[in-house]
């Protein structure tokens, strides 16, 4: 599922609670404390996730 993507250094903790907006757009990610390497795809994943 993940052969096309590469790993690089993600949030691994981005929830809507870690967001920022202003207006309709993000301004800012909170809490990098679990920062590591891994796929970006689960990231927004988990975003979207906690929004809906």
């Amino acid at each position: 599922m993940f052969d096309s993507s590469k790993k690089r250094l993600d949030h691994r903790d981005l929830w809507m609670d870690n967001l920022l907006f202003h207006g309709n757009r993000v301004s800012a990610v909170l809490d990098f404390d679990r920062r590591k390497y891994d796929y970006p795809q689960l990231d927004v994943d988990r975003a979207i996730m906690s929004g809906a």
